[in-house]
């Protein structure tokens, strides 16, 4: 039996945020290249969301000169085209 911890509603805002804010300086160009709703964090951590799919964690601590993960951006990108998961 499923359990909703978070309303439709509220996790419609937070994809949304994370699609249009999460990646900081370089929300625009994972929105076009990657196309999944991400937030990243300056220690290295990236958080997505395929909605209606699944989440993805990752963890690697080098960083842009934008603080954003540069192996956790590659490998969204990759993940994303060779499975075509682009929201857009």
């Amino acid at each position: 039996m499923e359990k909703k911890i978070l309303s439709s509603k509220l996790v419609k805002t937070l994809v949304a945020t994370m699609a249009l804010c999460g990646m900081y300086d370089e929300s625009g160009k994972t929105s076009i290249q990657i196309g999944i709703p991400s937030k990243s964090g300056v220690g290295g951590g990236v958080l997505s969301v395929v909605p209606n799919k699944y989440g993805i964690g990752l963890y690697s601590p080098l960083l842009n000169e934008k603080g954003s993960s540069i192996k956790s951006f590659e490998f969204l990108k990759e993940l994303s085209g060779k499975f075509d998961l682009s929201i857009y």
